[in-house]
Formats: C-alpha cells, sequence, structure tokens
C-alpha cells in the first residue's frame, strides 16, 4: 500500500480514478543502462586520472577538471533520473505507459483493457534471452498499427498480469449489461399492459425499419 501512495503521489499528472488500484509497476531493464553509465564512469575515471596533469597547467587546467566532471556526473544522474521515473503502470482501470524523454518533458499514453485485443513477447538477441528481459507488443482494436513496451523484465509474467486485468475488464462490462438489461425487465413489468404493446409495437417498427 505504502508504494501504491509513494506512486500516486509522485505520478499526480496521471490524474489516477477513486477506486483505481496499481496491480503492478515496472521499470525498464536496468541492462539498457548499463552502456551509458560505463561510458559516464569511464570519462569521470580518466577525469580523475589526469587530475595531476590538469592542476600542473594552473586555473585553465582546474577548470577543465571541473568541467569535465560536471559533464560526467550530468550524465549519469540524467541516465538514472530518467530510468528511474520511466514506468509501465498496470491498474484495476487502464494501462499506462509513462516516459520522460528529459527533465522536464513526459510522454503518457493510456490505454483502456478492453481496447486491448491481443498481445506478443519478442526477445531478440542473446542478451536478451540470457538476461529474460523484452518486449510485449500489443495489437488493439482501433488502430492498425500496435503498441510496444519496450524492453521489460519478465514479460511473459507482464504479459500474463495484462491478460488477468483484460478478462477481469470484460467479466465486469459482462456484469454491468446482465445488470441494465435487468432494470429495463423490471421497468417493463412495471408498465401497464397498454403500454407494453405500445412499446412492443414501437420496437417492431424500428427493426422493420432497420
Amino acid at each position: 500500500m505504502a508504494k501504491q501512495s509513494e506512486i500516486k503521489n509522485r505520478f499526480k499528472i496521471l490524474d489516477f480514478k477513486d477506486g483505481e488500484e496499481i496491480v503492478k509497476s515496472l521499470k525498464h531493464s536496468g541492462l539498457i543502462i548499463v552502456p551509458n553509465i560505463l561510458i559516464s564512469g569511464l570519462i569521470i575515471l580518466i577525469d580523475f586520472f589526469m587530475l595531476f596533469y590538469f592542476f600542473a597547467l594552473g586555473f585553465l587546467g582546474s577548470l577543465c577538471f571541473i568541467v569535465i566532471l560536471i559533464i560526467g556526473s550530468y550524465y549519469f544522474y540524467r541516465i538514472m533520473f530518467l530510468w528511474k521515473r520511466n514506468l509501465v503502470i498496470i491498474t484495476t482501470h487502464r494501462l499506462i505507459d509513462y516516459e520522460r524523454s528529459g527533465f522536464f518533458e513526459d510522454l503518457i499514453t493510456e490505454i483502456d483493457y478492453h481496447k486491448i485485443k491481443s498481445g506478443i513477447i519478442r526477445k531478440r538477441g542473446v542478451w536478451r534471452k540470457l538476461f529474460k528481459y523484452g518486449d510485449i507488443k500489443l495489437y488493439l482494436h482501433d488502430n492498425p498499427g500496435k503498441f510496444i513496451l519496450h524492453n521489460l523484465n519478465k514479460p511473459e509474467q507482464v504479459l500474463e498480469t495484462i491478460n488477468q486485468q483484460i478478462a477481469i475488464q470484460s467479466g465486469m462490462r459482462i456484469d454491468q449489461k446482465a445488470e441494465k438489461i435487468s432494470q429495463l425487465v423490471e421497468e417493463v413489468d412495471s408498465l401497464s399492459p397498454e403500454a407494453r404493446k405500445r412499446l412492443v409495437a414501437e420496437l417492431g417498427k424500428r427493426f422493420t425499419e432497420e
């Protein structure tokens, strides 16, 4: 529950609905940022390796050392910040893909479960198969293309969770329709015999026109 509250407070922009619970929240696989972390670490390491050389150059050398250190540290911080902020959130109401491509740039995609037609898993390459991460392709009813959730750990489990929510939502919609039909039947039962005849005649007329 604490994690749910934390996510809802941190991502108020997602406008969680009343009664909407977070089933699962997922970061992209940490392996995708390893090359960038190594690059930033290498920049900082080389900077410190050249420390005495920079200081020997006096003020200009010291300035170069500080600038390179700031660049390497900023690059590392930006990578970690974006990785932590990019989430796939599965709730009881919808599927949310929250992407942050910059400090002030958000891309939010929401998909209602009834719009999802099917999903498949794609793992290309040795690393993906070895470390069990991959993409999930979702095919939508109202869209000829596909929607892709990238670089998720254990995508089989994620797709299973999505399918479970689709089944739950489908059952709820059937129950709601059955309840509406039951209410209509009760309303028809409460009508007088003459009113029922008029209703049947009107319905027959409309079906004939169609």
